[in-house]
């Protein structure tokens, strides 16, 4: 790309990065945001963290996050805050990757990748909006794409330094969740060695792995659905989310139109060795997303929400500019092309594929800003409610670029709950006709 046409890059790419992070404007807690925020207002916030090993789940670095909920130290501007937080470490992590292997042009790299994780990302609001979803996986991905773009650059042979930085991302990352734990040991063994530092460092992420695993809490809320540990159904289901994810990914036309150009910039190019190997390209670009949709459904018996998957994107495209700059000369050698129309496509399809076309209409439509409305009428509705029941307004103007769990006519549900318990109302129950 000429110097001009970087510049386009970068000033649309931020033009959609920045446009994300406006959304934050218009966003509110919902579920279990309510939940933690309440268990955060105890007077011993440590053991209060602790005992979530005991009665939920053992990840004890996103346990924190969201008990030190921002509701509670920053109300809800630090609720919307959290988000742009996490939108901008998202651009960073990809940014500083792409430094560790010495890519050249690496702000317009990392930025025009980050827009197409933004596009194909399965739930956007799960990925930045919804503190409990999004603070519990998507800060898990850009540790694990940071730990192992070092492990790919020093061909899985670290010095003393490298290890004890990888230990560090080993440690936090599976504190987020599982799946970090057990994506990056199978991204291990894909590229096992004898080497005694990267043998340390298995040893430990499986001590790791063991210890949020065992924790008594995951049996509790295991026991919560009774279609889980079916091997079969396990199986046949992640095989076809698997294809399904990938399949509406590799769909982004984007992608193709920006290889395209990055294959005639003859100052781009990437040297990792180990991503020439096919066993590398097949399992970078399936593993993180089959133990993604297995993890859950072998949990659950479903995948009933996305925020695994938003991970498993997030490494995907990272993953994936990564194997496509390294075969960049043998994809050049292949292809033919006239490029005058491929760049004015690319930035069409920059801005209006899938999740960024949505953006824009609800943006320009003003149904965020209506959304926001309507949320703002709610809360201050219970707020002020005294009375044992309390009706609120139904959402009539649900978005997709922030969606929330609408409230049903059952004031016991635990949908509803979270509002009562949270705002000290009566029951709450929605009202059609307010």
């Amino acid at each position: 790309m000429t110097v001009n046409q970087n510049k386009a890059v970068l000033v649309f790419s931020w033009i959609i990065i920045l446009s994300y992070g406006l959304v934050a404007i218009f966003i509110h807690p919902y579920a279990d945001d309510f939940t933690y925020a309440l268990k955060g207002q105890s007077a011993d916030l440590i053991q209060t963290v602790l005992n979530e090993r005991y009665i939920w789940n053992g990840r004890y670095i996103s346990n924190f996050i969201l008990i030190y909920h921002p509701l509670n130290w920053g109300g809800i501007y630090g609720y919307k805050i959290m988000a742009v937080i996490l939108l901008l470490l998202s651009w960073f992590g990809l940014y500083v990757s792409f430094r560790i292997v010495q890519i050249k042009k690496t702000l317009v790299l990392s930025s025009v990748v980050f827009v197409i994780i933004l596009s194909s990302i399965p739930n956007i609001t799960e990925a930045f909006y919804w503190v409990c979803g999004a603070w519990t996986y998507l800060p898990a991905s850009i540790l694990l794409f940071l730990v192992f773009t070092h492990l790919y650059k020093n061909n899985f042979t670290p010095s003393n330094l490298h290890s004890i930085l990888i230990l560090v991302g080993l440690f936090i990352g599976s504190g987020l969740n599982e799946l970090f734990a057990l994506v990056s040991l199978a991204m291990f063994f894909l590229n096992f060695k004898i080497n005694w530092r990267v043998i340390g460092l298995i040893f430990i992420q499986l001590l790791l792995f063991y210890y949020v695993w065992s924790a008594p809490g995951n049996h509790i809320r295991s026991g919560l659905f009774t279609n889980n540990h079916q091997v079969f159904n396990s199986i046949n289901l992640t095989i076809q989310y698997t294809i399904r994810f990938i399949g509406e990914w590799l769909l982004n036309p984007t992608l193709y139109l920006f290889v395209l150009l990055l294959i005639r910039d003859d100052k781009i190019e990437l040297k990792l060795p180990l991503l020439k190997k096919w066993k590398n390209i097949v399992g970078l670009t399936l593993l993180p997303i089959s133990l993604a949709c297995f993890g859950p459904i072998w949990s659950t018996g479903i995948l009933g929400q996305h925020r695994t998957a938003n991970f498993a994107c997030y490494l995907f495209f990272g993953f994936l500019f990564f194997i496509l700059l390294v075969n960049k000369n043998k994809i050049r050698s292949t292809f033919s092309f006239n490029s005058k129309f491929v760049f004015p496509l690319f930035l069409i399809c920059l801005l209006t594929w899938k999740n960024n076309y949505i953006l824009f209409k609800e943006l320009s439509s003003g149904e965020l800003k209506r959304m926001d409305e309507q949320l703002t009428k709610r809360e201050k509705i219970l707020t002020n409610c005294k009375l044992d029941s309390c009706f609120v307004p139904v959402i009539m103007e649900m978005t997709s670029t922030f969606e929330i769990y609408p409230l049903l006519q059952d004031p016991n549900h635990w949908k509803n709950k979270c509002y009562q318990l949270y705002f000290q109302s009566g029951l709450v129950l929605p009202d059609k006709h307010r």
